[in-house]
């Protein structure tokens, strides 16, 4: 995990080209509650609080 860190990924790709990239669980959940309506974010937002922890 490395976000915002554009060196790192770039030493990681020249390195192991086939690792994967992955966001934080913030950058993670934000991304999700992008995609949904308003009037369940906050409750999904609970649930992949549950997960992560």
């Amino acid at each position: 995990m490395g976000d915002g860190a554009f060196d790192f990924w770039n030493a990681v790709i020249k390195h192991w080209p086939t690792t994967h990239h992955q966001h934080c669980w913030i950058h993670k959940t934000v991304n999700v509650l992008n995609k949904v309506l308003k009037s369940v974010q906050s409750r999904i937002e609970e649930m992949l609080h549950d997960i992560w922890m």
